[in-house]
C-alpha cells in the first residue's frame, strides 16, 4: 500500500498510510478534492482519484485499522527523498545570486548547480536510450549542467504550480555557445587575457541562473514553500571559494 504527504497551511506533511489518509478524509480534516503526492510515483492527485483510498473512505472501519507507517522503514526505501520533496531546489533571492556570484568570481555557480542537483539526482530518469548516449556524446562535459536545467525546467512538482515561460536549456545553449565563442576569439587575440576571461565567463552565467532561480522562487511561492534557512557552510564556502578566486587572479596578474 502507498503512503502519501498532504499540504497543510503551507506544509507539506507525511508520511501517511492510505488508512491514515482516509481517517483524515472521515474526520473532515481533508476533502476529497485536496491533493496528496505519492511516495511512490511523485506525483500530486486528488484524493478521490486515488482508488485505494476512495475504497478505505467507503468501507466500514472496525477496531484500531489505523496506523503510522515506520517511519525507518519508508526512510530506507526514500532516502533523503522525502526530506527533499518538502523544498524542491534550494531558494535563493536574486540579490542574493548577483551578490555571491560577483564576489566568488563565477564560483557560486559551481555551487548553485551542486545543490541544485542535490535534490535533482534522486529525480533525473537514468535511461540509457541511443537519445541519451547520443546527447552525452554530443555535450559531453557540459552534459551534466545541461540535465540540471533541464530537470529544474521539466520537474513535475514545479510544473504544477508553472510552466517556464521562456525555455531554460535553451537559454543555456545560447549561453554555452556565447560564452565558448567569446572565450575562444580572446584566446586567438589577446592570450594574456584568457584567464581573466574565464572569470568573466563564469560571472556570465548569472544569464542563466537568474531566469532558472527565478522560476524556482516562482513555484516555491504559489505552492507555499518556506525558504531555505542558510547554514554556516555556506557562508564558509561561500568566502573560501571567494578567496580562492581572487587570490589565483591576483596570482596570474603577477606573472
Amino acid at each position: 500500500m502507498s503512503s502519501w504527504f498532504y499540504s497543510k497551511d503551507g506544509r507539506n506533511k507525511g508520511p501517511l498510510s492510505s488508512k491514515k489518509i482516509a481517517k483524515k478524509v472521515l474526520d473532515q480534516e481533508l476533502e476529497m478534492d485536496d491533493y496528496v503526492l505519492c511516495t511512490k510515483t511523485q506525483l500530486w492527485k486528488r484524493i478521490r482519484e486515488i482508488k485505494e483510498i476512495v475504497d478505505l473512505v467507503h468501507s466500514p472501519i472496525q477496531g484500531h485499522v489505523f496506523r503510522d507507517i515506520d517511519i525507518q522503514q519508508f526512510e530506507e526505501e526514500l532516502g533523503i527523498q522525502a526530506m527533499e520533496e518538502e523544498k524542491p531546489f534550494i531558494h535563493f533571492t536574486i540579490a542574493e545570486v548577483i551578490f555571491w556570484q560577483l564576489i566568488t568570481l563565477g564560483m557560486f555557480g559551481v555551487y548553485w548547480l551542486v545543490k541544485q542537483n542535490h535534490y535533482l539526482k534522486y529525480q533525473v530518469d537514468t535511461g540509457t536510450t541511443q537519445y541519451s548516449r547520443l546527447k552525452r556524446f554530443a555535450f559531453g562535459p557540459i552534459n551534466p549542467f545541461l540535465n540540471v536545467i533541464k530537470g529544474i525546467e521539466n520537474h513535475k512538482t514545479l510544473n504544477k504550480a508553472q510552466v517556464p515561460s521562456n525555455s531554460l536549456v535553451g537559454i543555456f545553449i545560447l549561453w554555452i555557445i556565447l560564452m565558448l565563442t567569446g572565450v575562444l576569439m580572446v584566446l586567438l587575440t589577446v592570450t594574456s587575457l584568457f584567464i581573466p576571461t574565464l572569470f568573466v565567463a563564469s560571472i556570465s552565467f548569472l544569464a542563466v541562473i537568474i531566469p532558472t532561480q527565478t522560476y524556482i522562487n516562482n513555484c516555491h511561492e504559489k505552492l507555499e514553500i518556506p525558504r531555505t534557512k542558510r547554514p554556516v557552510s555556506f557562508y564558509v564556502w561561500m568566502i573560501f571559494m571567494g578567496a580562492a578566486a581572487w587570490l589565483f587572479l591576483i596570482f596570474i596578474g603577477r606573472l
